[in-house]
């Protein structure tokens, strides 16, 4: 479902420059981005200034009693400042997009203006050749979005809408080799975490039916940091095989049975080739008392490492290795150790 269009949308069709003071400061929207079931997105320039950000906006009477963009603003900025401050959680504080500035339009819309970020992940996903990425870049992706849950579970906080599209490219040339975790509107407590957890959609389901874990799509739903995890690894089964099961099915009890009768030496079976590292996240997932939400984490990011190279030495049976970059178009890197990066170019001799 698409927002409705607005005001907004109506100037710059026909070519009127939009100006208008936010928190003191003069913005003029430059074009439009993108757009959501509850919202619209637009790249703003601030006058005087080089800078350009995004300005998201939640259409007045959206979720009139419980506007998603002020929750994702909230705990945005409380994110940003909790890695900020601990020197253990620092370097997790780049998964979280910065928030410049907020209010409410002259009509009433909530407005927030974030860091411009580079395209979402299911874009670049889409100009892949059959819409997978290579076995490398998806093995990238996974430690990526483990690291950005990380970011988000350590202070007890659940997403609860883990997807491609949620993840963007830093915009930062600095850091143009990592991702970004987007649209925080869902994002409650942790139920595992605090027993009197708050939770403002009061136990509804949430999240994309693909890719949310079973458990979420159960009703009531208790949000727990595994759901996130559990679509990491839905996701990432995606990129690995190139499908799901249950990926073409939109009947909820289908996909939810699915989902808990998973199989993976089944979906082996059927000519795909599931790696290594998720037989071994699957396995955690499934016995999750095994490892305590304060180790998960690292000793998943552990496997993803163990696992890289474990594949890295069987690549030499099957691929030549080149010092180029990777063909995909996120020319991504994958790094080894703590300083040297492997660009991976993949051809069969």
């Amino acid at each position: 479902m698409n927002a409705p269009f607005t005001w907004l949308d109506h100037a710059l069709s026909n070519n009127q420059q939009i100006t208008f003071i936010l928190n003191q400061k003069s913005w003029t929207v430059l074009s439009f981005l993108n757009e959501g079931s509850f919202g619209k997105i637009y790249a703003v320039g601030e006058e005087g200034s080089s800078f350009v950000g995004a300005m998201k906006v939640e259409l007045n009477g959206s979720h009139r009693k419980f506007p998603l963009l002020n929750n994702e603003i909230d705990h945005m900025i409380l994110l940003k400042q909790l890695l900020a401050s601990n020197p253990i959680s620092q370097s997790l504080a780049r998964y979280i997009p910065s928030v410049y500035c907020r209010g409410y339009l002259p009509d009433g819309s909530v407005y927030g203006i974030f860091e411009l970020l580079n395209n979402d992940i299911q874009y670049f996903k889409n100009l892949q050749p059959h819409s997978q990425f290579s076995f490398w870049t998806s093995f990238w992706l996974l430690r990526e979005m483990i690291r950005t849950s990380k970011a988000v579970h350590l202070f007890n906080f659940v997403h609860r809408d883990i997807k491609l599209n949620n993840y963007c490219l830093n915009g930062n040339p600095k850091l143009c080799r990592s991702i970004v975790l987007v649209d925080f509107g869902l994002i409650c407590q942790d139920s595992t975490a605090n027993p009197n957890y708050t939770d403002n959609l009061k136990g509804k389901t949430v999240g994309s039916l693909c890719y949310s874990s079973a458990q979420s799509q159960c009703d009531p739903a208790k949000p727990s940091y595994l759901d996130d995890i559990w679509s990491i690894f839905y996701v990432s089964l995606d990129n690995f095989i190139g499908t799901l099961p249950w990926k073409s099915e939109s009947n909820k009890s289908t996909v939810h049975f699915l989902k808990t009768n998973l199989n993976l030496d089944l979906v082996a079976k059927h000519h795909y080739q599931v790696p290594k590292i998720l037989y071994d996240l699957f396995a955690i997932l499934k016995n999750p008392l095994a490892i305590s939400k304060a180790e998960i984490h690292d000793t998943m990011l552990h496997l993803i490492a163990s696992c890289f190279y474990f594949e890295f030495t069987h690549l030499f049976s099957y691929f030549r290795v080149s010092n180029s970059a990777d063909c995909s178009c996120l020319n991504l890197c994958l790094w080894t150790g703590k300083t040297s990066v492997i660009n991976m170019c993949e051809y069969l001799v």
